[in-house]
């Protein structure tokens, strides 16, 4: 039986193999989606190194709860600033950047197949399954089940 500590552990490991790609993934789709100048933007796009920082703790703390509060209490500024500061330069909410992020990383996960679609919910702090399947459906159109059993069948 795992422990909570040894999850934790765990999510740490997957989340440093994996941030920089869906990092890159997020600003992507953030900035096509925003249409600024049909540019693709890299990390290294991103735009100073507050944001930057956010981002890292972000995708560092996808498995905790996270909100606003957190990065608060990290970067020692206000609620309101940092909410305002994300948005204006990265042109998406931070609610709306962390629930892509989660997204992002389900994604990944599924494809990968070691996991399954409830320890995955479970990791991303969903309150159950079907919450989960039901963020994960509004943002690609497709169950996580069906979108894993595509993939497999792209990948073969």
């Amino acid at each position: 039986v795992s422990t909570h500590l040894e999850v934790m552990d765990k999510c740490a490991v997957i989340a440093d193999h994996i941030r920089e790609s869906v990092i890159l993934q997020i600003l992507q789709t953030a900035y096509t989606q925003k249409k600024l100048n049909q540019v693709r933007y890299t990390r290294g796009d991103i735009p100073d190194d507050l944001c930057r920082k956010m981002i890292l703790y972000i995708e560092d703390n996808l498995c905790n709860h996270i909100h606003i509060g957190m990065l608060m209490e990290a970067f020692h500024c206000s609620e309101s600033f940092l909410s305002h500061y994300f948005k204006k330069n990265m042109h998406i909410s931070f609610s709306s950047y962390v629930y892509r992020a989660k997204m992002m990383r389900a994604k990944q996960w599924l494809v990968e197949g070691s996991k399954t679609i409830s320890e995955i919910a479970s990791l991303l702090n969903y309150s159950d399954v079907q919450a989960f399947s039901h963020a994960f459906r509004k943002m690609t159109g497709e169950t996580p089940t069906a979108y894993r059993e595509i993939r497999r069948v792209q990948k073969n």
